[in-house]
């Protein structure tokens, strides 16, 4: 395969698409107004001027499942959208091979159970690596009695396809070129973000020499 990287014009011609931005948006703008009124109202109620860690996930994920159940965002079945790709760490993933995209239902345990950090790292990945963006589509799970419900995000995500494994060299050339200093042969940082996780089963090339980074773990800085 040819080893020239492409430069960022390209890629961003096959991402980037606005309806994308503006579907996240309308799903997390909700969730966020509904999870801080909410987490207001306990602290209110149960006379704290803060809430706990656990206080917090469990707000969050009844919130998610209401708001799933109110605006037709849940999946009962994440196997209903394709055929089991592969599973990880973090994420089952269904192939739809007629659309050309995957589903992955993400089960939190990258973002330590926290929703609201799942969708800034969801907004951070969209923004620096368009090619590969995320789309929200809803969310799935189980409701539990007298207990807050499990819950799990489901993103769709562009298939990329006749594509090969990139290796640590030419990760660290791309990401060079993005403006990130290497700090490990997986792990970039520049000013605002630490992009992790970047090992080759993560990141693609095709033929041209375009790169796709379809899985990662991103830390915000302001925000650590």
């Amino acid at each position: 395969m040819n080893n020239e990287i492409h430069d960022r014009g390209t890629q961003n011609e096959l991402g980037g698409c606005n309806s994308v931005s503006k579907q996240n948006k309308e799903i997390t703008d909700r969730f966020r107004e509904r999870a801080q009124q909410t987490a207001r109202e306990f602290a209110e109620n149960n006379a704290r001027s803060k809430i706990g860690f656990s206080q917090k996930q469990n707000i969050e994920k009844q919130v998610a499942f209401d708001l799933a159940q109110e605006h037709n965002l849940w999946i009962n079945d994440i196997y209903s959208l394709g055929k089991f790709f592969e599973s990880g760490h973090e994420n089952t993933i269904v192939l739809d091979e007629a659309s050309g995209v995957i589903y992955k239902s993400n089960n939190l345990q990258n973002t330590f159970g926290n929703i609201s950090t799942l969708f800034d790292t969801i907004d951070a990945h969209n923004t620096l690596f368009p090619e590969t963006q995320y789309e929200i589509i809803g969310f799935t799970g189980f409701k539990n009695e007298n207990r807050c419900p499990y819950i799990e995000v489901v993103l769709k995500q562009p298939f990329v396809d006749n594509v090969e494994h990139a290796n640590y060299q030419e990760i660290s050339d791309y990401m060079k070129s993005l403006g990130f200093q290497k700090i490990n042969n997986h792990t970039f940082e520049n000013d605002e973000y630490i992009v992790s996780d970047l090992h080759p089963r993560n990141v693609l090339k095709n033929s041209d020499g375009t790169m796709f980074i379809i899985d990662n773990r991103i830390e915000i800085k302001n925000k650590l």
